[in-house]
Parts: structure tokens; C-alpha cells; sequence
């Protein structure tokens, strides 16, 4: 699409990834909210699965499921019942996606451009103009 011609966003659920619990995933749907003027709708090409902080939510034993998280000295701590930083089911966790960009009213972005960003794994993800992003070489 020409830049500066206005698309619309037909786009409006995309599919997430949860952890139910150790050792079992989910997926289920969630609404996106409309592209906000400076925003942008992204389509999710890749979705990095980190092999610490993802593995650990998913096979339980990262210590946000175990502990408390003492934000004063930035460490966590032995949990009492329902204490812990995390539990599950986890849901809007991952670290770095490429996703293309399916609809934009951002400045610098136009559909068809990819990008690298941090917004979890799910298939979709509506950006605010404020969202931090790096456009990727074609």
C-alpha cells in the first residue's frame, strides 16, 4: 500500500500462549484494542522463546513461582502461602518477536515493513505511538 494511503484494521483478536501450569501451554484469544493515531497493528512472524526465563515459567521452576520478589533489595525472598511474584496460569510473557506490519497510522512505519519488538507471544499486538521498536533491512 502507497504510503500515506489509510488502511483500516480488520484484524480485532489475536491467539496468546499461556503456561496453565508446569509443564502444560494454553492458547486462547484476546480482543485487540483499535490502532490508535502514532500506532501500529503488527502480524507476529517470529516469537523468541527464551531458555531461561520462558523455559523456567514453563517447566516451574523460575523463582517468581517459588518466592517473593523484594523490590528494596531487588532480590527475591522465602514466600509464605500466596505470597510469590507469579503464579500461574502466566499469560503475556516473552521476550523478542519479528512481526510485520499489517496496519500503521505511525509516521515512520508503513504496511509491509518488519519489525523487531518486545510484546510477547501471541499472534498479533496493537502498538502506541510511544512503543519502542526496531525496523529491520528487507
Amino acid at each position: 500500500m502507497p504510503r500515506g494511503t489509510q488502511s483500516t484494521q480488520t484484524k480485532t483478536t489475536s491467539v496468546r500462549i499461556s503456561v496453565k501450569k508446569p509443564g502444560t501451554l494454553g492458547f486462547y484469544r484476546a480482543d485487540l484494542p483499535e490502532v490508535p493515531d502514532g500506532g501500529f497493528l503488527v502480524r507476529t512472524l517470529y516469537s523468541g522463546i527464551s531458555a531461561g526465563t520462558d523455559l523456567g515459567h514453563f517447566l516451574g521452576t523460575n523463582p517468581k513461582h517459588r518466592e517473593r520478589w523484594n523490590s528494596d533489595l531487588r532480590l527475591f525472598e522465602a514466600a509464605a502461602q500466596g505470597e510469590v511474584a507469579e503464579s500461574y496460569p502466566l499469560t503475556g510473557f516473552g521476550d523478542m518477536q519479528v512481526a510485520r506490519v499489517v496496519h500503521s497510522r505511525h509516521p515512520r512505519l508503513k504496511e509491509g515493513q518488519i519489525v523487531c519488538m518486545d510484546y510477547g507471544h501471541r499472534t498479533d499486538f496493537v502498538a502506541g505511538p510511544d512503543r519502542r521498536f526496531t525496523i529491520l533491512p528487507e
